[in-house]
């Protein structure tokens, strides 16, 4: 059986986050040169931004909101 070993990622500090955050952004540039050069529009494609998960307070917030029923929100305001 052959084992595998993936190495766990260090920690970085906050000046070589900063450094590879600017090495990307630097190559998106490059890619985006490149497209527009093959009459590809940048504006269609643009980086993947991960959305951050929404509270459970937001999640419910919104299910009441699209019930329409405004006592029901007046409800949910009181009690949060």
């Amino acid at each position: 059986m052959i084992e595998i070993i993936i190495p766990e990622e260090e920690e970085l500090t906050v000046d070589q986050l900063k450094e590879k955050r600017e090495y990307h952004k630097k190559e998106i540039e490059k890619i985006d040169k490149e497209l527009e050069a093959l009459g590809v529009p940048v504006n269609v494609i643009t980086p993947y931004m991960p959305k951050r998960r929404q509270t459970p307070y937001e999640r419910t917030r919104g299910q009441v909101q699209a019930t329409g029923n405004k006592w029901a929100m007046e409800n949910f305001e009181a009690t949060h």
